[in-house]
């Protein structure tokens, strides 16, 4: 016999949207990404189709991206892994197919801190990596095939000389010093099957690690996942203006995305001043490349207590909302989270399932879930794709 809570999560599947792409707003505003989509597709494409996602938790685990990024790549061809950090700006940081690695005298730095960086230089991220002493280094080990790197590391007046190294065999050296803060990108080579990235002090003088940029020799689809656990869409805006459009343009993103409003969500605050914040971000993210096109990725389930029961956080739905009129305002699509993967209640019901797909904490979901809000988007991108390929 079934259980109330089987035939509501019963009720809740059969009342998803039938056709992933119902979930996509204003995918027409896609259209130059999808060019370059159907340009690697017959072969054509001179360059990756960049696709570089900022967002909170939900993304920093490289969940419901790894599988876009799998999805996408699988149609279109792979130019790697993309952009991730180079070490660990914090602790508990792990993304699925890499490895992190802070060596002596590294630590992670962040936009979330309560002392704001009086530079304002936190890299295409809003995170990084300092590093002092002769023995400091930072590494990074993919699991799959890189052919090349870019490394991004920070220089400055304090700044010294680092090595560079290939599965712990050295390939290059740098010296980092300059008048002002300068960012610094190192490209890299690597042997056939080498994985492991690694730099290193060689004079003990403070460097920089903003990430690293891993890809292959064909041209393919990239996507970086570049969430922090906690953030909100406002955090970027702590990163210095000139910094990140200089970040943006060294990226060339074909696609950049917002995936922000499940930490909005148990926020007070005025609708409109949130709407401000999100434009903002969004504005200045776009001067980095004004050709890119722009998706807001919407917030998933998230519930709140409710006497003695969780209810979908009544604020997440009014987050949602906003986001959509925002993407509507700037040319931008919307993807509709909370509606792809089957409406509010969705997290509590995915709870209680055997494996579940949410995280009991009321906030996060398993890698089950994920997959599930990975591939609905995956899903209504391609869909979007192929009727604009139509006409």
């Amino acid at each position: 016999m079934k259980t109330a809570r089987t035939l509501a999560l019963c009720a809740a599947l059969l009342t998803a949207p039938a056709f992933a792409e119902e979930t996509l707003v204003g995918g027409e505003h896609l259209a130059s990404f999808f060019a370059e989509l159907a340009s690697l597709k017959r072969g054509e494409a001179k360059r990756d189709a960049i696709v570089t996602v900022w967002g909170d938790s939900h993304t920093a685990a490289d969940g419901w991206t790894s599988v876009l990024r799998s999805e996408l790549q699988g149609r279109f061809g792979s130019g790697g892994r993309g952009f991730v950090t180079l070490g660990k700006p914090w602790k508990t940081h792990g993304q699925k197919q890499v490895a992190f690695t802070n060596g002596p005298g590294c630590e992670g730095h962040s936009v979330l801190e309560r002392e704001p960086d009086p530079e304002g230089a936190y890299g295409l991220g809003g995170a990084y990596v300092l590093c002092r002493g002769k023995r400091a280094y930072v590494s990074t080990a993919f699991k799959e095939r890189v052919d090349a790197v870019a490394i991004q590391l920070g220089g400055g007046p304090l700044a010294g000389t680092v090595e560079a190294l290939v599965d712990g065999a050295p390939v290059g050296v740098r010296n980092l010093h300059s008048s002002s803060p300068t960012p610094v990108s190192w490209v890299v080579r690597l042997p056939e099957g080498a994985r492991e990235i690694s730099v290193r002090s060689l004079d003990g003088k403070p460097f920089r690690s903003y990430g690293v940029s891993a890809h292959r020799h064909e041209a393919g689809v990239v996507v970086d996942a570049l969430g922090i656990n906690g953030a909100r869409a406002e955090n970027l805006e702590r990163i210095d203006e000139v910094h990140l459009l200089q970040a943006v343009a060294r990226r060339k993103p074909s696609l950049l995305v917002l995936a922000y409003g499940a930490n909005e969500a148990g926020d007070d605050g005025d609708a409109g001043a949130y709407a401000d914040r999100l434009r903002r971000v969004l504005e200045k993210l776009r001067r980095g490349q004004p050709q890119a096109a722009c998706l807001l990725v919407g917030p998933p389930d998230r519930s709140e207590r409710v006497g003695d029961h969780w209810e979908t956080m009544t604020r997440l739905v009014a987050v949602a909302e906003l986001q959509r009129r925002i993407a509507a305002e700037q040319r931008c699509a919307f993807f509709d989270t909370l509606t792809a993967i089957g409406g509010p209640g969705t997290l509590e019901l995915w709870s209680h399932e055997d494996p579940p797909r949410a995280q009991r904490d009321h906030v996060h979901y398993t890698w089950g879930g994920y997959a599930v809000w990975g591939q609905t988007l995956a899903d209504a991108l391609l869909a979007a794709h192929d009727r604009i390929a139509r006409r």
